[in-house]
Order: structure tokens, then sequence, then C-alpha cells
């Protein structure tokens, strides 16, 4: 099997993706898919490989630094081949979804947690007053606020795109997930019964943050799930807004963080995703949730 068989979406996936992390990925995905290894063991890694490395920006060591950027990208690496895995080995699951996207709020959580470490001692740009604990007031709104929000309406869009014009999509409602949730929660590990409730409040915020999309999809569903062909054609001629999703994703942001990181400047990352990442999120939802308003007034009767 080749490596453009079980790619998700490769008319809108990050070129860094496709061109870099897959085909590496890939080898790795299929040594451990021929050995019959759960894609979770692949996920497992890039959580340990990824909080290592994130922990280890808070030493002020240059070189200890350049390892935590290695173990930051080999996390990456993992990551991709988890999907690639289950697709291997068509044994993908939502347990699996879910796992994966709870493991990477952990790694994140230990990359900016390192990265504040790492500004304590330093001065604020432009003054010579030393950060201290006042980095703490730019690093949580900046990696538990923006970074969350941006991260989760490109996911939910993506999933969007996909689920519209015909491909494989990972998208289910919340009343979808509770209901599986109160079917299943009897034999759910307390890993999965977390990483689910997790999920669900992580759907719930999307559906919040997406309102003109959560009306197209009312409308498919009183059209008995049908998706007319112009609302796929309109969705299509727009894709480029769904390239852009990838901008606030991991791989820009990755690697803005170890360039500043390494560079001495690594509080100028918190209000990259501030200044710079968020302005492109809030052009992508407005412009997203004005085409879903408007194949849901134009192409349903």
């Amino acid at each position: 099997m080749k490596k453009t068989d079980v790619e998700k979406c490769p008319e809108i996936n990050d070129p860094v993706d496709t061109h870099i992390w897959e085909p590496i990925s890939f080898i790795i995905a299929k040594s451990m898919a021929k050995k019959h290894w759960s894609p979770n063991v692949a996920t497992y890694i890039s959580l340990v490989f990824g909080m290592m490395g994130g922990l280890m920006f808070g030493c002020r060591n240059i070189w200890v630094n350049v390892a935590g950027a290695v173990l930051f990208l080999l996390a990456i690496i993992f990551d991709c081949a988890d999907g690639q895995i289950a697709r291997l080995n068509k044994c993908g699951s939502l347990y699996g979804r879910m796992l994966d996207g709870f493991c990477d709020g952990f790694v994140y959580l230990a990359a900016y947690l390192g990265l504040a470490i790492h500004c304590f001692f330093d001065k604020i740009p432009f003054t010579d007053i030393q950060w201290s604990w006042w980095i703490f007031l730019l690093a949580v709104p900046a990696g538990a606020w923006f970074h969350g929000r941006q991260a989760r309406v490109a996911d939910y869009y993506k999933n969007t795109y996909m689920w519209i014009v015909g491909l494989h999509s990972e998208l289910m409602g919340v009343q979808e997930l509770e209901e599986k949730y109160n079917a299943d929660k009897a034999n759910l590990s307390l890993i999965n019964k977390l990483s689910f409730k997790s999920y669900i409040s992580y759907t719930k915020t999307q559906e919040k943050e997406t309102k003109g999309v959560q009306l197209l999809r009312k409308k498919i569903a009183e059209n008995n799930g049908v998706i007319p062909e112009e609302v796929a054609n309109e969705f299509k001629k727009h894709v480029w807004l769904f390239k852009l999703g990838n901008l606030e994703t991991v791989n820009l942001r990755t690697f803005v963080l170890i360039a500043l990181l390494l560079a001495g400047v690594g509080c100028w990352h918190f209000a990259f995703i501030i200044v710079i990442l968020e302005p492109i999120n809030l052009i992508l939802q407005w412009r997203v949730e004005r085409l879903a308003k408007k194949c849901a007034k134009e192409y349903f009767k």
C-alpha cells in the first residue's frame, strides 16, 4: 500500500504533513502495522516524546532545548503514524481519535509550561523588568484560550469540509456522542471515560463556535441527510479557506515556537498566537460561517 492510500484528505492537507512528516511516519506506520500494533501505541509514544520535549524547553541550556525540539518533532511524526496505522489495518475507532486529541492537549500543555519556565528569568521586551510570574499572565491566555480555540475551529472546519464533499470524516454531533457514551460507559476504562468526556466537552464548544455550520447541518438533517450537489460544489470552490485552517494547527505554531525559543526570544511565541494566529482564525471563522449560512439559505427548499 502507498502513502497516498492512507492520506485523510490530500486536497486540503498541510503541505508540510504531505511532503515531510507523512512520508517519514509512513515508514514507521508500515512497520508497526505489520506487527499488528495498536495505533494507540504510536499515540502514547507521541505523548511521551512530546511531553518530554516540551518540558525540556524549560531548561536554560541551548543544547537541552535542541534535544527537546527533536523530541517534539518526533512526537509530531508518531502523531501522524497512529492514524496511518489505523487506516492500514482498518482498525480506526472513535476511542482512538478521542485519545489522540486528549494526548495532544497534554503535549502542548507541557510545551507552553516549559516555554514559560524558560522565559521566567528573561526580561520583558523593551524593558529592564524580569518576567518572573508575569509570564504566566501571557502564557495562560495564549495557550489555554487562543491556542485551544484556534485548533478547535480549524479541526471542525476541516472535518466539515470532508463530510460535505463526500470524503471520510470524523464529524459527530454532541447528541450522538452522548448516546454512545451512555451505551458504552459501563465497559470503558478510566482513560477512555476521561477522554470521552473531554471529547464531548470539546465538541460542545465547537458547535457553539460554529453556528452557521450548525444551521447547515440542521438543513441537511431535515433533507434526510442528503447533501445537495450545489452545496458540495460551493465548498469545493472555497477549498482555499479550509487550507487556510492549516496555519492554525500544528506545524506553523511548532516551527515558530522552536525558532523563537532557540533564538532566545521565546516569549514572543505567546504574542504570535494572539496577534498573528488569532486574526487568521477570525477571518477563517467569518468566511466559513458566511459560506455555510449561504448554502443553508439558497440550496434547500
